[in-house]
């Protein structure tokens, strides 16, 4: 009886394990899905000085969409100089709204997302409040 009672408790705790393991391992599948990102496009300014791209979460290659609406998901927009240099970014409801982005005269403009004053080196938007903020991203 006693090699019962160990055996099946060595194979409750076989099995505890395992399901903790499958578990961490769903858990760390799921939060990669959520923050990996996937690029949606890149372009660059007319001058080639500075670039566009335009990401969205990996997760949304899983969810069915019908033919049409793949540009439908939400995403980020994030715009980089030459060298890599980051200038700012924001969340986008809809990447393609990010082809919407006009160039001006000192940086970027896309509306209801921010500005880039690429000489002042500053990003602004809006907040949920409606002030605008005005971020230094370089010196």
């Amino acid at each position: 009886m006693r090699s019962f009672l160990r055996k099946f408790l060595i194979g409750v705790a076989i099995a505890l394990g395992g399901f903790i393991l499958l578990s961490v391992i769903l858990a760390v599948s799921v939060l990669y899905l959520l923050i990996a990102q996937v690029e949606y496009d890149r372009f660059a300014d007319p001058t080639g000085q500075y670039e566009v791209v335009i990401t969205y979460p990996k997760l949304y290659h899983f969810i069915p969409a019908m033919p049409g609406q793949g540009s439908d998901m939400s995403g980020n927009i994030a715009i980089y100089d030459r060298e890599g240099t980051f200038y700012g970014g924001d969340s986008l409801d809809f990447v393609r709204d990010g082809h919407s982005l006009e160039w001006t005269d000192t940086g970027a403009s896309l509306q209801f997302v921010g500005e880039w004053d690429f000489e002042a080196g500053t990003y602004s938007y809006w907040s949920e409040d409606g002030q605008l903020i005005v971020e230094q991203v370089r010196e």
